[in-house]
């Protein structure tokens, strides 16, 4: 089973290289849940901290981390709204947005 969230347009996006997030093993995205619930958070600056845009992008991450469980969802994708996404996230190598998984693997 697989969870697709489809965003307003948010993207895990890792800063070091601008690059969007393939992929996250549930481990690492729970951490970084974590880290942005507390102080991870103050490295925003207040008026996105404050925003919708963090809110819901909070809400989809802890969401997807409380789905993907081995007795259930295997997998959650983070994905936004342009055209050709969703295809992109299922039937490429590298996706368009984030799968959170259990285990990440070549086959992803």
């Amino acid at each position: 089973i697989k969870l697709v969230y489809i965003t307003r347009g948010q993207r895990l996006v890792d800063i070091r290289d601008g690059h969007v997030v393939a992929g996250m093993q549930l481990h690492n995205a729970r951490d970084f849940l974590h880290a942005l619930e507390g102080e991870g958070a103050m490295s925003y600056p207040e008026e996105v901290r404050n925003s919708v845009w963090f809110a819901d992008y909070i809400r989809t991450l802890r969401l997807i981390c409380s789905a993907v469980d081995p007795k259930g969802v295997r997998r959650g994708h983070w994905v936004d709204p342009t055209p050709g996404a969703l295809l992109q996230e299922f039937y490429t190598t590298d996706g368009s947005g984030t799968v959170v998984a259990q285990d990440c693997y070549q086959g992803l």
